[in-house]
């Protein structure tokens, strides 16, 4: 719905309520299209004539973190995101953010993250199955995806039906790698970054409190 009138009007709308703006590009695409701009541009726009808040730019289905050609497509999007919101090296700025180093942007916003939310949605969803119920339940296509991407096609290929849901249950139920290719463990620490603790819940209220009275 990003491309519509409506939806955009929604956005400027409402943009005043929010606290943080998380924004899902697909990776996979790149920034190649009048659109995927346009939805940057729409972003940028409310930040600089409405409220700055803090903004999470997730560039999802980056599910081998090892891809070249997925590499460039992520660093495509990156350096169009530096250009428009006139920012430095996202990627420098992530891990300054990670480190709880001072930015050199303020508050480090926009974040830029690469995710793969298919692999998150792995890890969460198997890592607490016993063996027994991840081989009957868990979906044989994803078993076939997390197979080939985190033991690798080669070698993949070569197991028996057993042999491989044996080697995806090691991978799920370790999960510390398909974590760490998941991202997630990074949004999640730049969201406490950008929200966490008292001071900032409170910066927060008075925000949206000096927001509310100017706009009466």
């Amino acid at each position: 719905e990003a491309k519509t009138q409506k939806y955009k009007e929604f956005i400027r709308q409402t943009w005043n309520t929010f606290d943080c703006v998380i924004l899902v590009m697909d990776g996979k695409q790149g920034v190649n299209t009048e659109e995927q701009v346009g939805l940057l541009e729409l972003v940028q726009g409310n930040l600089l004539e409405q409220k700055r808040v803090p903004m999470i730019i997730l560039c999802n289905k980056i599910d081998d973190p090892n891809d070249v050609e997925q590499a460039l497509l992520v660093k495509e999007v990156q350096n169009e995101v530096e250009r428009i919101f006139q920012v430095d090296c996202r990627q420098e700025n992530l891990e300054r953010i990670l480190k709880n180093d001072a930015t050199t942007d303020g508050d480090g916003s926009p974040a830029f993250i690469p995710v793969s939310a298919i692999n998150a949605f792995i890890h969460q969803s198997a890592s607490l199955l016993t063996r027994e119920k991840f081989f009957v339940t868990f979906d044989k296509d994803l078993i076939e995806k997390l197979g080939r991407e985190q033991i690798g096609r080669r070698q993949w290929s070569t197991l028996s039906e057993e042999e491989k849901l044996d080697e995806a249950y090691k991978v799920v139920s370790e999960g510390t790698a398909l974590l760490a290719d998941s991202n997630f463990d990074k949004v999640l620490a730049v969201l406490r970054h950008f929200l966490g603790g008292n001071d900032k819940q409170l910066a927060l209220i008075e925000k949206q409190m000096d927001t509310a009275l100017t706009s009466l």
